[in-house]
């Protein structure tokens, strides 16, 4: 028996399923074409972007083939549909895509008014505000009266309102209607600071002419919890994509990664990380998926840490620290509902 931490995501309850599926079209749809479609966010930096040799990299784009390989088994059988920031809701909605995996906020309207599910939270961000390295020190005062950018279509405007207010900042809010946009008025000089979420701006960031030169403010304008989301109306099908990264946070909080989940015998005694190593006949069956779904998860793309470190880390051109996106083990909030 495993001790809970501290009950601070109980916003990912897992709605059951009943038999195997209800109204599980989606699944249908994708074992038919052979593929999964996935919406991203084009050219975002760690996140989803095409390299050099035309192949598609990132945090997201490795949660999209997570799920391509728990449905097809198979985490190549992607196609990955780039989607501009203010029409992703849209394009989810007319069945476009499948899984909405773009970097989007967890909110109460999306929720509860966009004929969206979110399936859970996959990164713990924060909207933040960059500004020149040489003026980091001179903290908020900077900006009174100043102009900040920040894209159109996301959480980020009213966030910047808000924040302005409260600190009595009289901030001039300069909205581009894209990033590309927006991080060009804050290059030209037309804004004194560049706000966003904190990942995104990190994003940003590694891609301006020189990345050193741009620093975070310490302050923090907002919670924002990323998420894949997909159409309100299929549980299969949510389910699915929850559970699919609930395996992949599993796979980090009981040691099983892709370099030694092949070395699990049935021998294990642990139930969880025998389920997560494909040797429980009947794991999956509820959802309608084989027997080895969470084993062709990890040993194709790997646990969060594995994605995180690989396209988000310290090691990469982001240098994102794991902060409050490490494992509960770790003193993060990260951690998996029970796999029973």
């Amino acid at each position: 028996m495993r001790f809970a931490p501290k009950l601070c995501a109980l916003f990912l309850v897992f709605i059951p399923v009943a038999g195997h599926a209800q109204n599980g079209f989606t699944v249908s749809d994708i074992r038919d074409r052979g593929y999964l479609s996935c919406g991203v966010n084009p050219g975002l930096a760690g996140f989803a972007w095409v390299d050099e040799n035309g192949k598609w990299k990132g945090f997201d784009v490795d949660f999209c083939r997570a799920v391509a390989a728990a449905v097809l088994g198979n985490a190549d059988a992607v196609r990955f549909v780039p989607i501009a920031t203010v029409n992703r809701f849209t394009v989810l909605q007319s069945g476009e895509v499948d899984l909405l995996a773009h970097n989007t906020t967890w909110t109460f309207t999306r929720d509860v008014e966009q004929g969206i599910d979110f399936a859970g939270i996959n990164y713990y961000d924060g909207q933040a505000l960059l500004v020149p390295a040489a003026k980091r020190d001179e903290g908020l005062k900077q900006l009174k009266g100043k102009s900040v950018c920040v894209q159109s279509g996301t959480t980020g405007e009213r966030n910047l309102r808000d924040f302005s207010e409260v600190q009595k900042l009289d901030l001039k809010i300069v909205v581009g209607k894209n990033e590309v946009e927006a991080t060009d008025k804050y290059l030209d000089g037309t804004c004194a600071a560049l706000s966003d979420d904190q990942s995104f701006l990190a994003s940003l960031r590694s891609r301006m002419p020189k990345p050193e030169a741009h620093a975070f403010l310490s302050a923090k304008l907002s919670d924002e919890p990323l998420g894949p989301a997909v159409r309100h109306g299929d549980a299969q099908w949510t389910a699915i994509v929850r559970w699919t990264l609930n395996v992949m946070i599993a796979g980090e909080e009981f040691d099983v990664s892709s370099s030694n989940i092949r070395a699990i015998s049935p021998q294990e005694n642990d139930a969880t990380r025998r389920r997560l190593a494909g040797l429980d006949a009947k794991f999956g069956e509820p959802a309608g998926l084989s027997p080895t779904w969470a084993f062709d998860v990890i040993s194709q793309v790997g646990n969060y840490s594995e994605i995180f470190e690989r396209n988000l880390g310290s090691k990469t051109p982001l240098g994102l620290p794991r902060t409050v996106n490490a494992n509960w083990l770790d003193g993060g909030m990260m951690y998996s509902l029970p796999l029973q």
